[in-house]
């Protein structure tokens, strides 16, 4: 169908979409984009897309390390998000869901186009205790430059990384972290607090 043909060309940047540049948006209207997504309201799916597109192939690229791979998890999630738009729960979190469907695709991705070393699973096993010092609370305010905070991030596990760069970076709650990386939100701020103490020491910052 003609329609049918125009939003999965949309949704593999072929359509007519112009991204917007802030960043919340539409951030108070997700409840109601997925209500309209559901009914198959295919301006609900562009205002998604433009909302989302540049930020999520930025979270792939981190994770996959390739601009044309990061593009083509982006594309797959968006065309899977339409042909399931029926069975998504209206009251689900829109940011969450789609972040958690890249770093999943990502990771598949990854498994099977390269040879990097296994990612590290263990953050949650780690010993629990002083973790949170009160020092680290507000880490950006000790950040150098941006150029060495990134060269720095890549030094880090991978969870802690795509972690503090879902803090950073788009700046999401511990909650919706842990969503994303399917944690509960105090494992997910604990994530957040070990690669704030890793930054520092590789910054020399204490």
């Amino acid at each position: 169908m003609g329609s049918e043909h125009s939003l999965r060309a949309t949704a593999s940047g072929n359509g007519p979409i112009e991204h917007s540049n802030s960043d919340h948006t539409i951030d108070g209207q997700e409840t109601q984009l997925v209500a309209r997504l559901r009914d198959g309201d295919s301006d609900a799916l562009r205002t998604i897309i433009a909302h989302y597109a540049n930020r999520l192939s930025k979270f792939a690229f981190y994770i996959v390390g390739s601009r044309d791979t990061a593009e083509d998890v982006v594309q797959y999630v968006f065309i899977h998000l339409w042909d399931r738009r029926e069975s998504l729960d209206s009251n689900s979190r829109l940011k969450s869901y789609l972040f958690r469907a890249v770093q999943n695709r990502s990771l598949n991705e990854l498994a099977r186009e390269t040879t990097r070393a296994s990612y590290q699973r263990d953050v949650l096993e780690e010993s629990e205790a002083g973790i949170v010092p009160v020092m680290v609370t507000n880490p950006e305010d000790a950040i150098l430059t941006r150029a060495v905070v990134q060269s720095a991030i890549e030094q880090l596990s991978e969870r802690r990384r795509l972690a503090i760069r879902l803090r950073m970076e788009e700046e999401m709650s511990h909650a919706e972290i842990g969503e994303v990386l399917e944690i509960s939100a105090m494992a997910a701020q604990r994530l957040v607090a070990r690669a704030i103490m890793d930054l520092r020491a590789i910054l020399q910052l204490d």
